[in-house]
């Protein structure tokens, strides 16, 4: 049998908006229980961000309900920086130029309306940044 060490992890998020503000957001505060390690790491990473850890917690977990879960049934793939840059490399840039015109508006579109109900700017923004 292994145990692991755990420590008790609190998240709540208050947002401070102006009255009136369209970004306004409900919230509820949760308790998470995660190993020793792990509340190291979030400690560390939000130390060098600046940020504290339930900002930190905040914006991983908007991340994965907003982008992860959704990106790869949407048709995202993850790859290598080097192997993407060694395919361009090894292209025409006329035929990379014909196939991106060809398929990345219907793509963007696919993939908005994938992952966000709708297909609007604002949206398409949403993901490319995520």
């Amino acid at each position: 049998m292994v145990i692991t060490k755990q420590q008790t992890f609190s998240v709540e998020t208050r947002y401070y908006i102006k009255e009136g503000d369209a970004n306004m957001q409900n919230t509820q505060s949760l308790t998470l229980r995660l190993s020793k390690s792990s509340v190291d790491k979030l400690k560390k990473i939000s130390t060098k961000k600046n940020m504290t850890a339930n900002a930190l917690v905040s914006q991983i977990v908007d991340s994965f309900l907003e982008w992860e879960i959704n990106a790869v049934e949407a048709g995202w793939v993850v790859m290598p920086k080097p192997f993407l840059i060694e395919l361009f490399e090894k292209l025409d840039q006329e035929i990379v130029v014909n196939v991106i015109s060809q398929i990345s508006k219907r793509m963007a579109k696919d993939i908005t309306h994938y992952m966000k109900g709708k297909h609007e700017l604002h949206e398409w923004l949403s993901i490319i940044k995520g």
